[in-house]
């Protein structure tokens, strides 16, 4: 697994490339560049089809094609391995240029609220974290804050919940 970014020299934009070959249950990934043509096994042919890797399979080998037109949008993130439509289910998404993990407007939870459950359940989930729930009252209606920070699987972050 890995990344690399590109900068370019006309006007200092970055680009990012990101590519893994993990074993086990994940399957291969590749984003980033104007354009890229993956094959596992042998370096791609002329006949690779572009913007896919293959599920499987050892090495990955992954060509990359920067254009010479300026990418303005985020790239768009396509869930593809079981870790990242888990990522997805869960009401989250990932943005390859910033290398963050954010929560959709409309996730899933958002219909069940907050509870100290969820809290309770962290370490089953593979995640370690300290949180903070701030109750208070405002225009008759109870009111909970709550901040999480701490190791969420391989990775670090925080969350603010209303």
């Amino acid at each position: 697994e890995g990344a690399a970014t590109y900068r370019r020299a006309s006007n200092a934009q970055m680009i990012d490339f990101v590519y893994g070959c993990p074993t086990g249950i994940f399957s291969n990934y590749a984003s980033g560049g104007s354009s890229y043509v993956a094959s596992s096994g042998s370096p791609p042919s002329a006949q690779t089809p572009a913007g896919t890797a293959p599920s499987f399979g050892h090495p990955l080998f992954v060509d990359y094609t920067v254009s010479d037109e300026i990418d303005t949008a985020p790239g768009e993130w396509t869930p593809r391995s079981l870790l990242a439509l888990a990522v997805d289910a869960a009401g989250f998404r990932y943005d390859p240029r910033q290398d963050i993990i954010y929560s959709r407007m409309y996730p899933l939870q958002r219909s069940f609220g907050y509870a100290y459950g969820y809290d309770a359940a962290a370490l089953a989930m593979n995640a370690i974290i300290d949180c903070e729930p701030i109750f208070f009252d405002y225009a008759g209606k109870s009111w909970m804050i709550e901040l999480w920070k701490g190791q969420y699987g391989l990775e670090t972050g925080c969350e603010v919940g209303v």
